[in-house]
């Protein structure tokens, strides 16, 4: 869980796509999404969006922009209401009930897939989701370096999260 200590500036998210590429190339994920709360906290949007060079990502990459999640719906939803990161293994063998995208998850090879709620004063600001094309059973210590890496990456990119405040993962 990341946490932010101050109101982002309008180049919040151009730099968290930013912080989004660097994550994944340093850790082995191909598809990084940030899903916004929007104004009215109804749903998440999707904001910004890194998408590895793999093939067939085109198709997954243009669904995701045009849907939102309610809370406690699809990855990003459930990490919005639990305000807890989410490990799924496969998302790709997940009903599509538990994983909206699941049908084309299993088409374009998407597999592993870790979301992380991102605080403001106790309130999901945002959802940062994570995808790789391998199935991948819970890594603790790859969670602590991409809650690392995030934190440490909006904090030199913006300025908007405080240090040391990250919270344990079970």
């Amino acid at each position: 869980m990341v946490t932010t200590q101050k109101r982002p500036t309008k180049d919040f998210h151009p730099r968290l796509k930013e912080v989004l590429e660097v994550v994944c190339v340093a850790t082995g994920w191909n598809v990084a999404e940030a899903w916004i709360v929007n104004a009215d906290k109804t749903a998440l949007e999707c904001g910004s969006a890194y998408f590895s060079n793999t093939t067939g990502l085109e198709q997954f990459r243009k669904l995701s922009e045009r849907m939102t999640f309610a809370s406690g719906i699809g990855l990003p939803g459930r990490v919005w209401s639990s305000k807890r990161p989410e490990w799924d293994a496969d998302v790709s063998e997940m009903s599509e009930n538990l994983f909206l995208r699941a049908s084309l998850a299993r088409e374009v090879g998407i597999k592993a897939g870790l979301g992380i709620p991102v605080l403001d004063r106790g309130e999901v600001r945002a959802v940062m989701v994570f995808y790789m094309l391998e199935r991948k059973e819970q890594d603790r210590s790859l969670v602590d370096l991409i809650l690392a890496a995030i934190e440490l990456g909006l904090l030199m990119q913006s300025n908007v999260v405080s240090p040391s405040l990250l919270e344990d993962y079970s």
